[in-house]
């Protein structure tokens, strides 16, 4: 359920980011499409391994989208000009850590990924977008719940890992 929900969103939310040229973050919204699809494939299929072929080839694009929309920012803006840039940057750099310390059981990716929400709230404040705004700082409530979860359980387990049961 969760891919086919990030799947919907990525239309409207890449119409949002081109409509005001934030380049990068379009381009990542767009490059993690192909590794959601490929998620759910997985998941359809019922896979335990992934295809190594179409692992690669969603890499790939997923490289592209991102090296296409970061060369166009550069282009467009002259450089790194714009606030709106350094966020997008902050964006797609706490969106990739977070989720490879998420993916590594690491529970510090929460916080990248609380640095990820806060960020695009800025950068929705300053594009005058208070619903989306709105639509941040409540996805920010999830995810320092599932923090706030994960470090419960991260204790938890320290705590069983002491105890010798007999």
């Amino acid at each position: 359920m969760g891919w086919s929900v990030y799947i919907l969103g990525v239309p409207a939310w890449s119409i949002i980011f081109i409509g005001n040229h934030s380049w990068i973050a379009a381009s990542l919204e767009v490059a993690c499409l192909p590794t959601m699809c490929l998620g759910l494939y997985n998941v359809v299929k019922s896979a335990s391994k992934p295809n190594k072929t179409l692992v690669r080839v969603v890499t790939c694009l997923t490289y592209s989208f991102l090296f296409s929309g970061v060369s166009y920012s550069l282009y467009d803006f002259g450089g790194i000009q714009e606030f709106s840039q350094l966020l997008e940057l902050i964006i797609v750099f706490s969106f990739f850590v977070g989720g490879d310390l998420l993916a590594k059981e690491n529970i510090n990716g929460w916080i990248f990924f609380m640095l990820m929400i806060t960020s695009t709230s800025i950068l929705m404040l300053i594009q005058h977008k208070p619903l989306l705004v709105l639509q941040q700082l409540t996805s920010l409530c999830f995810v320092i719940y599932g923090f706030i979860f994960a470090l419960r359980e991260s204790r938890v387990k320290c705590r069983n890992m002491g105890r010798v049961e007999v």
